[in-house]
């Protein structure tokens, strides 16, 4: 075949090679469409939140991993290789901490999921090589949001609606409110926009300036104000950094109109006094609005997109100009507003302040007010994240081990909320892995905008192009922004909607072209080294969990088979307390009592620091009637969890 030249992602000139077969370009578009599709749909998937969902999908990852960089032409620019690095050097640092951290099945967890992260990322961008493999990918993603904006729009209609809200906030599919936000924003709302920016064909942008507006409104639903700060952070970065702001500008400022109009009436199901769950007649009146709203905005863009196509020439000079003015006028608007009620927003930032500051005063402050949740600053972050900074200066360069942020939580934490992360990747990096883990993340971050700045060029003269950076940059920029105060990086199926856009801003389209290029050899010993490893340590948890499930499934009806179960479960992974626990359950429903007792003391050895394994010994304990032995556990766990206050009344309750 004859060569030819190839134009790549910063618009030069390569030369290309023999192209591929028709049926390997078609086979890389249905993949990269997949796998684009797999993680739009996953918020009913709970977004693959257990490694019983995630670590065969990882599996899988490792093995086209592989494939990819064995046989296949490697991709080229630093953008990819800065990203890859970052996440692989998270999960070789997670791996070593192991070696200090007292939970090294925590920390090896937490190495495997970054892992399957890399994987992922490595796949998809040797996938995308071309402009069609792109488009599917992101088209997977956005059809994975089309089809849960509109599952959530007719449960909602319908009398079940109120049992998707948990606290009065939509929470299912997924289960948990901000996650649903993210989700909504970085899954539906940006693929939305930018299929609707794109203008062809009309009608499908129509209707995709109506699936943003709609998605806006169910975000509001969620009553997320990590997605609120998430939602402008990337209009911000979208807007600033990528070419052709007036039309998206406007666009943005139709669904803000709308968005407006539906405000009132969605935040009233949110103020609805009592209840776990809102009145079905207040979700169906929201929903209503939302759509209806959502209808004139597709109307109006589809409306202007007409007018904007049959003006002459000369008319849409005009209107560009006309449109960029009203886009300053819009901005100056705002500044002054800003000015005119900057005492009263400076009052009430200090306020909030002041509440986010002091975590444990009460949130009943805003729960009877319609908008208060959105602009509060209560709640209980800046104890997660007080903690996880005093890990890292005490431990700067290493960190506590990943995934063991829970034993100084517990037992420094001023409030009685329950996690198990510091709710911020950069803090829990930080905390976890120390300096070197802070500066593999700043790795990644900085790949990913080297690849947005890279797409720049082409953004400004092909609108496939700029669609294609406004639903990546937006998505990543939505994702990281929410991570940045939330848990969504411990989220799968979400944060492969992040990693998808990173994989279209990093890879170069021009690749399909290019000459076979392998990697060389040295850079193909370490990647086969990180491959192998990883995949040891990924089976082995893997397996380790499918035995514990298998062995909970037997506790009630055959405890003896549960032993087994956890037994080889711990064979796999021997620091899984959650399969000492199993066995300790099941030899007690045996009535071996002993065997029960020398088994969660041996998982003290493993982990002495966990207070839910001392407070399991007090109980088991008090059931065999040892009650100076049980309050002498219970004391144990108290040391190491003081807030708790079940703990203290046990103590209290036990004979000294």
């Amino acid at each position: 075949m004859a060569a030819a030249t190839a134009v790549t992602a910063n618009g030069t000139a390569a030369p290309a090679g023999p192209a591929e077969s028709t049926a390997v370009r078609t086979a890389r578009v249905v993949v990269a469409g997949l796998l684009g599709l797999g993680c739009g749909i996953s918020a009913f998937l709970e977004s693959y939140y257990a490694i019983g969902a995630w670590g065969w999908i990882g599996l899988g990852l490792l093995a086209a991993a592989l494939a990819f960089v064995v046989g296949a032409t490697a991709p080229r620019g630093r953008a990819f290789w800065l990203a890859v690095g970052g996440l692989v050097a998270l999960w070789a640092w997670a791996v070593l901490s192991s070696t200090w951290a007292e939970s090294s099945s925590a920390a090896l967890l937490t190495a495997n999921r970054w892992l399957v992260y890399a994987a992922f990322l490595v796949v998809a961008t040797y996938l995308l090589r071309d402009r069609p493999a792109a488009i599917a990918m992101v088209a997977g993603v956005g059809a994975g949001g089309v089809v849960t904006v509109g599952y959530l729009a007719i449960e909602l209609l319908g009398y079940g609606g109120p049992g998707d809200f948990v606290s009065r906030r939509l929470a299912d599919p997924i289960g948990y409110p901000n996650a649903l936000g993210t989700y909504l924003l970085v899954g539906a709302f940006w693929p939305a926009v930018a299929m609707a920016e794109r203008a062809r064909p009309l009608p499908l942008s129509a209707l995709s300036a109506g699936v943003a507006s709609l998605a806006s409104s169910l975000m509001v639903l969620t009553q997320s104000r990590g997605v609120a700060v998430a939602a402008g952070a990337s209009i911000i970065v979208v807007l600033g950094v990528i070419p052709g702001r007036v039309s998206r500008a406007w666009l943005l400022v139709l669904v803000a109109g709308g968005l407006a109009v539906a405000a009132p009436t969605l935040l009233d199901v949110y103020s609805t006094a009592g209840g776990n769950r809102p009145p079905a007649a207040r979700t169906q009146s929201a929903v209503h609005v939302a759509l209806g709203v959502a209808a004139a905005v597709a109307l109006v863009w589809g409306a202007g997109l007409v007018v904007l196509r049959s003006a002459p020439e000369r008319a849409k000079a005009m209107l560009a100009t006309v449109g960029r003015g009203g886009i300053v006028v819009v901005a100056v608007a705002a500044v002054v507003v800003l000015i005119v009620f900057s005492g009263r927003i400076g009052d009430a930032i200090s306020r909030q302040y002041d509440i986010f500051t002091h975590p444990g005063q009460s949130t009943a402050d805003t729960a009877g007010s319609t908008s208060a949740r959105l602009v509060s600053g209560a709640g209980n972050r800046y104890d997660f994240w007080r903690v996880a900074w005093h890990d890292f200066t005490d431990a700067p360069l290493l960190g506590v081990g990943a995934g063991n942020y829970p034993v100084s939580y517990f037992r420094a934490r001023a409030t009685i909320e329950d996690i198990r992360q510091p709710h911020s990747v950069e803090l829990q990096a930080l905390g976890e892995l120390g300096l070197v883990g802070g500066l593999a993340l700043l790795l990644f971050v900085v790949g990913v905008v080297m690849g947005l700045v890279a797409r720049r060029a082409p953004s400004r003269i092909d609108p496939t192009a700029r669609a294609l950076t406004v639903a990546a940059a937006g998505g990543c920029v939505g994702w990281f922004v929410h991570t940045s105060v939330d848990w969504m990086q411990l989220m799968p199926g979400l944060t492969g909607i992040a990693l998808s856009g990173a994989a279209v801003l990093v890879s170069d389209e021009a690749q399909g072209g290019l000459r076979r290029r392998l990697l060389p050899w040295p850079a193909l010993a370490v990647a086969l080294v990180v491959l192998g490893l990883g995949a040891g340590f990924l089976a082995r948890q893997t397996l380790a969990d499918a035995y514990r499930i298998s062995g909970q499934g037997q506790l009630a009806r055959a405890p003896a088979g549960a032993v087994g179960a956890a037994n080889r479960a711990l064979a796999y992974d021997g620091d899984l307390l959650d399969a000492y626990y199993l066995k300790a359950a099941a030899y007690a429903r045996m009535g071996d009592y002993p065997s029960s007792r020398a088994t969660l003391l041996a998982a003290t050895r493993r982990e002495p620091h966990a207070w839910l394994t001392w407070a399991l010994l007090g109980d088991l304990d008090v059931r065999g009637r040892n009650l100076r032995e049980a309050r002498r556990a219970y004391a144990r766990a108290l040391a190491l969890n003081p807030r708790d206050p079940s703990l203290r009344k046990l103590v209290r309750a036990s004979p000294a």
